[in-house]
């Protein structure tokens, strides 16, 4: 790997962390993320300790039940919106070279869903 200081972020599934990160850092709230994602408030706690425990910094701080991101918390969130947007760029460049074969078609927000099959 070119850049072996990131391999922790590959080891323990952390993409999926990141996406749910950022509706936790949009929505400012764990439970709104969670239904945005359709996962428990639960699961949603779980993978935002993971997280800062693979980072190894704290995210968020709460009192009560105001959440708010911390500066690593901040610094996460500016990068995962420019990672994404990259992303997003990424998957729109992707659908206009693929084959109109694959049964694939592009949809909104880089939403990509089989042709004939189930929403």
């Amino acid at each position: 790997m070119k850049h072996a200081d990131l391999r922790r972020y590959f080891r323990h599934g952390t993409l999926t962390q990141l996406a749910v990160f950022e509706a936790v850092a949009r929505h400012q709230s764990f439970t709104r993320a969670g239904e945005e994602l359709c996962l428990a408030q639960p699961t949603v706690s779980v993978q935002m300790k993971k997280l800062a425990q693979t980072i190894g910094v704290p995210l968020f701080t709460q009192k009560g039940r105001q959440m708010a991101l911390t500066e690593a918390g901040q610094e996460l969130n500016a990068t995962l919106n420019s990672v994404f947007e990259q992303l997003s760029q990424l998957e729109n460049r992707l659908c206009s070279i693929r084959p109109v074969a694959t049964g694939f078609s592009r949809l909104d927000k880089g939403e990509v869903r089989k042709i004939g099959g189930r929403v």
